[in-house]
């Protein structure tokens, strides 16, 4: 698996700490919690649905032209 390199030094200096896990642990664990999320990993997917939150962003849009 290639990880770009910000990323990679990212979880690298989290390890470097104390007591802190290795990097790839760090990796794992992060990567699993977003597999295990009950909306897997879209947690915005049911906004998509609500129409009182799309009415809300038309108005935005609609006052946001206006001005």
């Amino acid at each position: 698996m290639y990880l770009d390199a910000d990323v990679l030094e990212y979880f690298k200096q989290r390890a470097a700490q104390p007591h802190a896990a290795p990097y790839q642990t760090q990796i794992n664990s992060e990567l699993r919690s977003v597999m295990e999320r009950k909306d897997n990993g879209s947690r915005y997917s049911s906004l998509v649905e609500d129409e009182g939150f799309i009415s809300a962003v038309a108005e935005r849009v609609r006052e946001r032209r206006a001005s």
